[in-house]
C-alpha cells in the first residue's frame, strides 16, 4: 500500500481509522509584543491572542504575549496540505513578520502541528518546499506534538 503525499494526490486509498486519527495545526507567535499591533500589521484576524497581563490559566496573568492564526482541524490529515492552509494568509508577509521579530523583544514563531494517530497507523509527516521556504524566510520553528496510540487489540506475537 503506497503512502505519502504523492499517493494521496493520486487518490490511493490508505488504511486509516478516520474516526480517531486527526490533526490540528496553527501558526503561533510568542514574546514581548502588542498582539493588537500584530493584527493590524499583518491584516490577519487571529483565532486567539493574549496580551501581557491578560488573565491566563487559573487566573494568573500572562507573562508574555501570544498571537495565533490559521487553525485547521481535520479527521483525515494530510499534514503537508494542512501546513499550507495554516500559512496561506501569511505568505507574502514574510518581511512584516521579520519586522515584528526585529522590533520586539524575545519574539518567536512556530508552526504547531498536533497529530493524534491511532490504531497503529504510521506517523507520516511531510513538509513541502513552500512551507519550508516560508519557515526559513521568517525563522519559524516547527513544533510537532505527536500523540501515537497503539492498536486496540493485543498482538499475540508480542505477548
Amino acid at each position: 500500500l503506497r503512502r505519502g503525499p504523492k499517493a494521496l494526490s493520486e487518490g490511493v486509498v490508505q488504511m486509516v481509522n478516520k474516526e480517531r486519527t486527526r490533526c490540528y495545526a496553527y501558526f503561533y507567535i510568542r514574546g514581548i509584543f502588542d498582539p493588537v499591533q500584530v493584527t493590524k500589521m499583518l491584516g490577519v484576524t487571529p483565532h486567539e491572542s493574549n496580551a501581557i497581563g491578560d488573565p491566563g490559566v487559573q487566573g494568573r496573568p500572562y507573562r508574555w504575549a501570544s498571537w495565533s492564526c490559521g487553525m485547521t482541524r481535520v479527521d483525515y490529515p494530510n499534514h503537508e496540505i494542512e501546513c499550507i492552509k495554516v500559512i496561506k494568509e501569511l505568505i507574502g508577509k514574510e518581511d512584516l513578520l521579520n519586522q515584528i521579530k526585529a522590533s520586539n523583544e524575545d519574539v518567536e514563531f512556530w508552526l504547531e502541528i498536533v497529530p493524534t494517530i491511532c490504531e497503529g497507523e504510521p506517523p507520516v509527516i511531510t513538509f513541502g518546499k513552500e512551507v519550508i521556504q516560508f519557515c526559513h524566510l521568517t525563522g519559524t520553528d516547527f513544533d510537532l506534538d505527536m500523540y501515537v496510540y497503539p492498536f486496540e487489540e493485543q498482538n499475540s506475537e508480542l505477548d
